[in-house]
């Protein structure tokens, strides 16, 4: 790096591993992060009503322990599937102590997440999942940052209309569309609070390199393997017991 040039680092800030729907655990994306040159990853498995907080606890400890076994940044997050379309909550340390089960409302969600030091992102906004950009627009003071992975708009009229950091994150379900979709941070980052305090600052740009339909299409092989097939069954058979 020549000298008076800001640092860049690249971060997958939309992951999911195998305690979830994912294919692979933390620790094996963890290493893949670390194999491909990203400074880091967040790991956002999903939460459900059926999930309670010591799981999320012990999901957080298994993202703090890839992080600590790999040496690459691994920020704990979880995602969330609310009426109006999903949500990111980045956290900056590895203590889940908040209320954040069942199904909250926006409104609820942020504060949780807000008073916990951590920030709220609208998840992928393009996609049927994803908040409609007029009903988004309603909810900006609850949102912190809105993530543009795949990207259909014009970032320069989103930067306009929205006055948000844009992020963007890989959605991966495996190792090997990790990446697809980076954020890069203009300052120096170390650790999970310099992400969320960076998202924060504005001090981020989204970076797309490969197509999400390509990154779909990766990701739904997964279902081919019985292994997967077979752990999704006892996973949903086991929250209705």
């Amino acid at each position: 790096m020549s000298v008076g040039m800001m640092p860049s680092y690249e971060l997958d800030l939309h992951v999911h591993s195998s305690l979830s729907d994912g294919f692979h655990t933390p620790l094996k994306l963890a290493m893949r992060a670390k194999k491909i040159g990203l400074a880091g990853l967040a790991i956002v498995d999903h939460a459900s009503t059926e999930i309670g907080a010591k799981v999320l606890s012990k999901r957080f400890r298994a993202y703090e322990l890839a992080a600590k076994l790999t040496g690459v940044i691994v920020v704990p997050g979880i995602e969330f599937s609310l009426s109006h379309g999903h949500v990111i909550a980045l956290f900056p340390d590895y203590d889940f102590e908040c209320s954040l089960v069942g199904e909250p409302l926006l409104t609820q969600l942020s504060y949780e997440v807000r008073s916990r030091g951590g920030i709220l992102i609208a998840a992928h906004i393009f996609r049927s999942s994803g908040f409609d950009f007029s009903h988004l627009k309603k909810c900006l003071s609850y949102i912190d940052a809105v993530e543009v992975y795949p990207l259909r708009c014009d970032l320069k009229f989103l930067r306009k209309n929205l006055g948000l950091p844009l992020t963007a994150g890989s959605d991966a379900h495996s190792i090997y569309t990790l990446g697809f979709a980076v954020t890069e941070f203009s300052l120096d980052i170390n650790s999970p609070a310099d992400v969320v305090d960076g998202i924060r600052r504005g001090l981020v740009s989204p970076r797309i390199y490969r197509s999400y339909a390509l990154r779909r299409l990766i990701d739904s092989l997964r279902y081919i393997d019985p292994r997967f097939s077979l752990r999704l069954i006892k996973l949903y058979t086991s929250r209705l017991s």
